[in-house]
């Protein structure tokens, strides 16, 4: 009876990872050739091997990626320019971002909007860690066990002393004198997205925690501060495998893919994944919402 209740619960448990895997919605493929304009946004970003560079700034976007972004500030520049002067926001296109690393995205929306004659203000969330900071200890001692003394010479100490993820991001954003464009906001997404109003944002980036809650979560925390009309984009939505064990479902493979379709289930949403990308996904608020 034991061994019979054990194979049921296994079963029942396959069936349960399969039905996750396998949602009742899924992505229209949308190739590149069917946008316009993207050969501006091709040319913004160089590419040697895995990363990218832009001004300076140095990210994992594909220069397909670049020029998707670019297109769809396109359209939100379009759109702003379309209301009347009385109606639009004076500070230009409302863009929020997740996962913003050094400023990679961040300032590929900032140059495509100077390209397309509109202003942007630019919020770019992430929880900036992985820099290397301060050392905690000088020798076997920690500096917090220091006097003012003690203190003053660990931060002046520059082989203590090294930039963290935050200065690394706003010292890209400095150097390209975009202080009053790009605005870092740190903190787990999920939380920080909040501080939006509703129906304010124009347009929206996430390529922050991949997991499936994580994703999950920043899906619902964004979506009313959407405008209607206004689009969604994603990066990394990888292929679910064809035959994920229990394991790896377990362990939150594919996380992305899995939490955006079943947002857009939820939702009733129909999501496009664009190829010759990587993996990026799109989802436009409807207008009637």
């Amino acid at each position: 009876i034991k061994m019979l209740a054990y194979f049921t619960l296994i079963v029942s448990i396959i069936c349960i990872c399969w039905t996750r895997s396998e949602s009742a919605v899924d992505f229209v493929q949308v190739a590149p050739q069917d946008m316009k304009s993207l050969s501006f946004g091709l040319s913004i970003c160089i590419m040697e091997g895995s990363v990218s560079y832009f001004k300076g700034v140095t990210g994992y976007l594909t220069p397909m990626d670049c020029a998707v972004l670019s297109y769809f500030t396109e359209g939100a520049a379009m759109t702003w320019k379309d209301q009347d002067k009385e109606s639009r926001n004076s500070d230009g296109i409302i863009y929020a971002e997740t996962g913003s690393f050094k400023g990679l995205s961040s300032h590929v929306i900032a140059h495509a909007a100077e390209h397309y004659g509109v202003p942007a203000l630019i919020y770019a969330h992430d929880i900036f860690d992985g820099g290397t900071g301060i050392s905690l200890t000088t020798g076997n001692k920690s500096i917090w066990d220091s006097d003012v003394a003690g203190f003053e010479s660990a931060f002046q100490n520059e082989s203590t002393v090294a930039p963290t993820r935050l200065e690394e991001f706003y010292t890209n954003v400095k150097r390209n004198r975009l202080q009053r464009t790009i605005l870092p906001i740190a903190g787990p997404s999920a939380e920080t997205l909040r501080i939006h109003d509703n129906d304010y944002l124009d347009l929206v980036f996430l390529d922050g925690d991949h997991t499936y809650q994580g994703t999950l979560k920043d899906l619902i925390a964004v979506w009313p501060k959407l405008k209607p009309g206004a689009w969604l984009l994603g990066h990394d939505c990888l292929p679910i495998p064809v035959a994920d064990s229990v394991q790896e479902s377990l362990q939150d493979v594919n996380g992305v893919r899995r939490a955006v379709l079943d947002f857009a289930e939820s939702r009733g949403l129909q999501p496009m994944l664009i190829s010759d990308t990587h993996y990026m996904y799109a989802f436009e608020k409807p207008r009637n919402i």
